[in-house]
């Protein structure tokens, strides 16, 4: 019998699905434009799900899951946001632009499996509501979302308008 993921699991695994789709439609695109808007996309959607994770997921989990864990996440968190600016502002005419986005596809796959695998599990099986933690990341997610619609596009295709995020949630740099 197939049990339903508790409602913060299934979100995270939805976004982890999401971006897995991105770059594999990255992979195949041709268009240097339709490459740009699809970095653009991965990487809004990686510092989206990096923050609610950081600001919502890990904090709930202290305490419930080995503090090593959440820890390494925390870093590759902090590693995946340095590849992130490095692509910034690149194009796919920059020599290293695919090799960027190809470093950090494999970065993600990494660290969603050690998610899925280690940290998720200890999770499910703590005594936190994951329904509750997931109302409260997608409250969070939502808000970041509406936030990201309201900025201006980038008028140069090569930008990748990459978002720092601070206590206030997105802003651009």
């Amino acid at each position: 019998m197939f049990l339903k993921d508790p409602k913060a699991i299934s979100l995270l695994k939805k976004d982890h699905r999401t971006v897995d789709k991105l770059f594999a439609q990255y992979e195949a695109a041709k268009d240097n434009h339709e490459k740009v808007d699809l970095v653009q996309q991965i990487c809004q959607s990686l510092m989206v799900h990096a923050h609610i994770e950081e600001k919502v997921f890990y904090p709930a989990l202290r305490g419930k899951v080995k503090q090593n864990l959440l820890d390494e996440a925390f870093v590759e968190h902090d590693t995946l946001k340095d590849l992130i600016s490095k692509i910034d502002g690149r194009g796919p005419e920059d020599a290293h632009f695919d090799a960027y986005v190809t470093v950090l596809r494999e970065y993600v796959h990494h660290h969603v499996k050690e998610e899925e695998r280690d940290i998720m599990p200890a999770a499910e099986a703590s005594s936190l509501d994951m329904d509750e933690i997931g109302e409260r990341l997608m409250l969070l997610k939502t808000r970041l979302e509406e936030r990201i619609s309201e900025m201006e596009p980038e008028a140069d295709l090569r930008h990748v308008a990459v978002l720092q995020m601070d206590g206030r949630g997105i802003r651009h740099h």
